[in-house]
């Protein structure tokens, strides 16, 4: 296969599937790549889908990051993929500078609220209700999880997370990518309280809605 030369920046969706191959003892199939991303529900930190990691492995291939190569396994003919010393490289700087430097996310209230002043006060206020309300669902979630996870001993399961003699060295890390969101979770919480008093005094002042 002829290298195709890579771009300065790969998509987070590569990145995960370079680390999924870096963890593994041994050279995985698409289709197990898949059940890792879904088992350990990569798509909460990643926008990636099933089909999605058939076409990052064919660039990753061009790339030369991972070499592929057909084997027969339970009678059937697979195509297995492993890191190559290049992809172990990028991943590495990838990392890096993922760690380093925060990038700017987009956010989709921050559009409705250029133009917030289009609606009515009383659906305003009952939008911004709906969102904190969804917040708060998140924050059980996140709350039950973490809780579960500084308590957790080997040979449990905590959701989806299998907890082992190995992994119970790095379980601070896997903790820190609940607590993470969380407390983006509650630093959102605050700004929106501070955000509808604001509104509340908009509309008090200039509107009569």
């Amino acid at each position: 296969m002829k290298n195709k030369p890579p771009p300065e920046e790969l998509p987070s969706s590569d990145v995960a599937i370079l680390g999924i191959l870096s963890g593994s003892e041994r050279p995985l199939t698409g289709k197990e790549i898949n059940m890792v991303i879904s088992m350990a529900h990569y798509s909460d930190w990643v926008n990636i889908e099933f089909s999605t990691v058939y076409n990052c492995l064919k660039r990753l291939e061009e790339y030369d990051y991972i070499r592929g190569k057909y084997t027969i396994r339970n009678q059937r003919r697979n195509k297995e993929f492993e890191l190559t010393l290049k992809g172990k490289a990028i991943l590495e700087k990838e990392i890096e500078w993922r760690l380093s430097i925060p990038k700017k996310s987009i956010n989709e209230i921050d559009l409705s609220i250029k133009y917030l002043t289009l609606l009515p006060r009383e659906r305003v206020m009952q939008a911004l209700e709906s969102y904190i309300n969804h917040l708060e669902k998140d924050f059980i979630y996140y709350e039950e999880i973490i809780n579960d996870l500084k308590k957790a001993k080997s040979g449990e399961q905590i959701k989806h997370i299998p907890i082992t003699e190995s992994n119970l060295k790095t379980l601070p890390f896997v903790i820190a990518l609940f607590e993470r969101p969380y407390n983006e979770l509650l630093a959102r919480r605050d700004w929106l309280k501070q955000f509808i008093s604001k509104i509340n005094n908009y509309y008090n002042q200039y509107q009569d809605f």
